[in-house]
C-alpha cells in the first residue's frame, strides 16, 4: 500500500514539474524576445492566461497524445493483438514527436537569450527582468556543457544518439533549482519591490 502511495505520489510530482519546466522555458523566451512591464496589472493578467493555455497544451502533449495516437491505430480491429502492436506503434510515434518537440522547446531559451544581449544596448534596471536573465544565462551555461560533454562521447562512440537526446532533455529538470538559486541571491533587492512578483514563482499559482 505504502509503495503504491508512493509511487503514484512520485508520478504525480513528476508530471507537474515535467509541465511547469515546459511552460517556464516558454515563458522565460517569450519575455527575453519580446518583453514586458512585470509590474503592470493589465500584462499580468494576460500573462496568466496564457500560462493556463500553455499548461492545457503541454498536459494535452504530454497525458492525452499517446492514447490518441494508438486509438488511430486501432481503427476497427480491437483484437488484444491489435491493442499491442499498437501501443508499440503509438509508443515509438509518440516518442519520435516528443523528442523533437522537447528539443525545440529547450532551444526556445538559448535563442531567446542570445537575440536578448544582442538588441540590449545597456543593463536593464527592473530586477525582475535581471533576475530572469540570470536564469536563463544560468540554464544556457549549463545546456552548452551538456551538450560539449554529449558531443564528446558522442563523437568517441561510448553514447549513442538515443543517450544523448535523453541526456539533454534531463536539462530541464535543473530549473527549479536554478530559480532557487538566482532568487536566493537577489532576495534582498526583491523585497524592496513588493508590487512586483518573483519570475517563477507566478507560474506555480496556477
Amino acid at each position: 500500500m505504502l509503495n503504491a502511495v508512493l509511487t503514484i505520489g512520485t508520478t504525480m510530482l513528476s508530471v507537474m514539474v515535467a509541465l511547469f519546466v515546459q511552460v517556464y522555458q516558454v515563458m522565460m523566451a517569450w519575455e527575453l524576445t519580446f518583453g514586458s512591464n512585470l509590474a503592470d496589472q493589465q500584462t499580468e493578467k494576460s500573462r496568466k492566461t496564457w500560462i493556463r493555455v500553455l499548461y492545457i497544451v503541454f498536459f494535452i502533449k504530454d497525458i492525452l497524445a499517446k492514447p490518441a495516437i494508438v486509438a488511430t491505430h486501432l481503427r476497427e480491429n480491437f483484437s488484444l493483438t491489435a491493442i499491442k502492436i499498437s501501443m508499440q506503434r503509438g509508443d515509438m510515434e509518440v516518442s519520435k514527436i516528443m523528442k523533437v518537440v522537447d528539443v525545440a522547446i529547450q532551444l526556445l531559451v538559448p535563442m531567446a537569450l542570445i537575440l536578448n544581449l544582442i538588441k540590449s544596448k545597456r543593463r536593464d534596471e527592473n530586477i525582475l527582468k535581471r533576475l530572469l536573465l540570470r536564469q536563463a544565462i544560468y540554464y544556457s551555461l549549463l545546456q552548452l556543457a551538456v551538450i560539449a560533454i554529449v558531443g564528446i562521447n558522442f563523437l568517441r562512440k561510448t553514447l549513442h544518439l538515443e543517450e544523448c537526446l535523453y541526456l539533454f532533455q534531463l536539462v530541464p529538470s535543473v530549473i527549479p533549482i536554478i530559480i532557487m538559486m538566482t532568487v536566493v541571491q537577489g532576495r534582498r533587492k526583491i523585497g524592496q519591490i513588493p508590487h512586483q512578483s518573483t519570475p517563477g514563482l507566478e507560474l506555480s499559482r496556477f
